[in-house]
């Protein structure tokens, strides 16, 4: 075989390597942004259902320093909006802080408000309780649902051809982690 003929066969295998896969980034990209949309779509429910809760209790004067409490939190907490476009890790700072606020504060008030007499008790607060608390059992599975997606995007990202095709094509940043969010009785 001659030498020209060597060249073009492993050119031809080089440029077939290097375009399998083309796709994967742009698409693991996308995948991650609808878990990270229904996280954001979720605090926001659970910034309404504080509020809900702390509304329930507002003219009980027992409890209403913890009212103001949850009410402030919830105002820091809606103040912030993250985007996977544009974020940044100052604003991601923060929105955790003041969901971990949040989630702190309302636990406390709900702990307040379940040792009031049932007659001061009211339904509506049972269900909103339950909502709480499974939205935060939501949030916990999405984030980790998000973070997984994350994670092998910003692998991939690093690893050839890819790394390649994010220089010369995309130029992607890496998906961010959205924190170390815990629990309920911290936030999430």
């Amino acid at each position: 075989m001659s030498y020209f003929l060597r060249i073009l066969i492993l050119g031809s295998f080089i440029l077939f390597g290097v375009s399998c896969g083309y796709k994967d980034l742009p698409n693991l990209k996308e995948q991650a942004g609808a878990p990270f949309k229904e996280l954001m779509i979720q605090y926001r429910l659970r910034a309404d259902i504080a509020y809900n809760i702390a509304q329930i209790f507002k003219g009980e004067v027992s409890l209403r320093p913890e009212v103001d409490a949850v009410l402030a939190s919830r105002s820091k907490a809606l103040s912030i909006q993250l985007s996977l476009e544009m974020f940044n890790e100052r604003d991601n700072n923060r929105f955790q802080s003041y969901q971990n606020f949040l989630g702190r504060d309302c636990e406390f008030l709900i702990r307040k408000a379940q040792n009031l007499s049932k007659q001061k008790i009211s339904p509506v607060f049972f269900s909103q309780r339950d909502q709480w608390e499974r939205v935060n059992q939501k949030l916990v599975r999405l984030k980790r649902d998000y973070l997984k997606v994350a994670k092998s995007f910003n692998t991939k990202k690093q690893e050839f051809p890819y790394s390649l095709y994010n220089k010369l094509k995309f130029g992607y940043q890496p998906l961010p982690d959205i924190g170390d969010l815990a629990t309920a009785n911290g936030g999430i």
